[in-house]
């Protein structure tokens, strides 16, 4: 369970979410839903627009670093 919360809690917390929004918690559910999705695309947006302004002339790529095949440090000793 999320946060380590029983279901006991689990059930408070939804009677007393319930209690404060009444019928309204399906509307405000589906508020929160859309403003974190607009949150999450705007963050989207800015490290895009940091990635293009840090390496202008690159392509974008994925960034996952190399499997096994890469090359030692300078001065690293090989085991």
């Amino acid at each position: 369970m999320p946060f380590d919360l029983s279901l006991g809690e689990i059930l408070v917390i939804a009677l007393v979410a319930l209690l404060i929004f009444g019928g309204k918690l399906p509307e405000t559910a589906r508020k929160l839903g859309s403003a974190l999705s607009e949150f999450k695309r705007g963050m989207r947006e800015e490290m895009r627009k940091v990635e293009d302004g840090i390496r202008p002339d690159e392509p974008a790529r994925d960034w996952r670093p190399p499997k096994g095949d890469a090359e030692p440090p300078a001065g690293a000793t090989p085991s």
